[in-house]
């Protein structure tokens, strides 16, 4: 009865082990801002009958089509920059352009919270650096130093050279 209680637990952990891994070897939250940015810019023109009254969206561009594809662009990038990690810097200029693109073409970017998201979101895709795996301790452990009669010659080849001597004469 206690194992099949704790299996759940173990495969519990083992995903939150396997999801934590996967979230460090991308830019995760970079990512994830952009793809709310991108729900946001997409989301503020379709609240226009529900909520806002109509006289304070601003429908321009293409029939007021720019929201739509301005939006989905901002998803697509945070979803891509989650699934190639290598061209990270690439999603995040295209990230802040795309957010810098919705402030003009898309109601202010969403009432000025989709391009400041977007921005954000591209900034954070933009500096995020690969997880680099920490060494162990014996790397980390200082090999002693040599002491004895070859560190001397050492030490008085870089005086000769420093004198303008010739560290051949020795």
């Amino acid at each position: 009865m206690l194992l099949t209680m704790l299996r759940p637990i173990a495969v519990l952990r083992a995903a939150a082990r396997g999801f934590r891994h996967w979230r460090w070897t991308r830019p995760f939250w970079g990512g994830l801002v952009l793809v709310l940015a991108g729900a946001e810019v997409l989301a503020v023109p379709t609240a226009r009958s529900l909520v806002l009254p109509p006289d304070l969206l601003v429908v321009a561009g293409l029939a007021g089509s720019s929201h739509y594809l301005i939006g989905a662009l901002l998803v697509v990038n945070g979803l891509m920059s989650w699934a190639q990690p290598a061209h990270h810097s690439f999603h995040g200029i295209v990230g802040v352009l795309l957010a810098l693109a919705a402030f003009a073409a898309s109601n202010f970017g969403g009432f000025v919270l989709g391009t400041l998201v977007g921005v954000t979101g591209g900034s954070l895709v933009f500096a995020w650096s690969p997880h680099r795996p920490r060494r162990g301790a014996a790397a980390l452990r200082r090999r002693p130093r040599r002491r004895g009669r070859s560190s001397r010659r050492a030490r008085a080849r870089r005086w000769d050279t420093v004198r303008g001597g010739s560290p051949a004469g020795r």
